[in-house]
């Protein structure tokens, strides 16, 4: 439902908290047979353990494994896929649209914070989560983009942009763009800016990108859409032009609290943990080169160099997460170790 492809997904109770988890079960075989699928497994963990906690990012919780199958516990989305809502709406009235619209965004944002194009935004990974609250999913095509073209053609063609369907190298930030585009115009029209029942069709429709916006459409938000649906992608709105336009800015987000995100490798954490790493860890190691930072030989000897780097960088926010699901064991510990110790304790009546 909201990790990449396959596998089933369980619902669970956390017993130490009470909270209702996700289990996604995916099985080692198939991982086996399908090396494509493992790299995108693999990948997709790595990204996620990139991310803090964000109101519009799916919270990773914790990675298990036994011998037939890996178990990856996520946040629990109670009200599906915005897809689904979609379908049975047809389309949002234009401040619903935009309350959903800013969630991906900033969503969004947090993730090109961390040099993250998730390279797949479309309903069917926006889940829906209590009071309405948007979270972004599925990050098995993500990748992390530092100052290089991207090559792999991949995302679902309604939502593809022309550069990626052409076959050209892209900039995963501004494809990203264009998909929050037709996302917009689904969110408004329920329908989508270039569609056609024959695949060839659809692709040509794509590349072409010529955009026909409803009269239905607020006058508003039409040169909004003409920014992010721009085939040009030099053209093309960014993601800070999209924050910084009249009807983005029209209404103020509901959890606009949580979306002052410092920039995690400019920021004075980072300046702290920029010591040389000698001995790295062979896990976080796993990591980066899923996230294709390189072969491991190159990696040592970039994260062990004197001067500061992107890879250390990604390796001391791996370093941390491992730390922080540690601590949280520890505290889940001592709590399960206190309840025991107060069951057997006798309680005597006060005279």
């Amino acid at each position: 439902m909201f990790l990449c492809f396959v596998g089933k997904v369980k619902r669970a109770v956390n017993e130490s908290t009470g909270e209702m988890v996700a289990i996604k079960i995916i099985s080692k075989e198939l991982l086996r047979k399908k090396p494509s699928l493992r790299r995108k497994i693999q990948r997709e963990i790595a990204v996620m353990k990139m991310m803090r906690s964000h109101p519009n990012v799916i919270d990773f919780y914790e990675l298990y494994e036994t011998d037939g199958h890996l178990l990856l516990v996520v946040e629990y989305c109670p009200h599906g896929e915005l897809f689904d809502r979609l379908i049975t709406r047809g389309c949002f009235p234009p401040e619903e649209a935009l309350d959903i619209f800013q969630q991906v965004i900033h969503g969004l944002k947090y993730c090109h914070k961390r040099l993250i194009c998730h390279r797949d935004i479309k309903p069917e990974n926006l889940l829906l989560a209590p009071n309405n609250v948007v979270k972004l999913v599925d990050f098995g095509l993500a990748t992390m983009a530092v100052g290089n073209l991207l090559e792999t053609a991949c995302g679902s063609a309604h939502y593809a942009s022309p550069e990626i369907i052409s076959g050209e190298s892209y900039d995963g930030y501004l494809s990203d763009v264009w998909s929050c585009g037709v996302l917009l115009f689904a969110l408004l029209t329920g329908s989508l800016p270039f569609d056609d029942d024959n695949f060839s069709r659809l692709l040509a429709k794509v590349q072409a990108a010529k955009l026909t916006l409803p009269p239905s459409i607020p006058s508003e938000v039409r040169s909004l859409l003409l920014g992010m649906l721009t085939a040009n992608p030099r053209s093309r709105f960014t993601l800070e032009e999209v924050m910084a336009h009249p009807w983005f800015t029209s209404q103020r987000p509901r959890l606009a609290v949580f979306y002052d995100v410092p920039d995690p490798f400019m920021s004075a954490e980072s300046a702290a943990n920029s010591v040389p790493v000698r001995d790295p860890n062979p896990v976080y190691l796993g990591h980066l080169r899923a996230l294709g930072w390189g072969e491991t030989s190159v990696l040592k000897r970039k994260l062990a160099q004197v001067e500061h780097s992107l890879e250390r960088e990604c390796y001391r926010t791996f370093e941390r997460h491992y730390e922080q699901q540690e601590d949280k064991r520890r505290v889940s510990r001592d709590v399960a170790g206190l309840e025991s110790q107060l069951a057997n304790v006798e309680l005597v009546p006060s005279s």
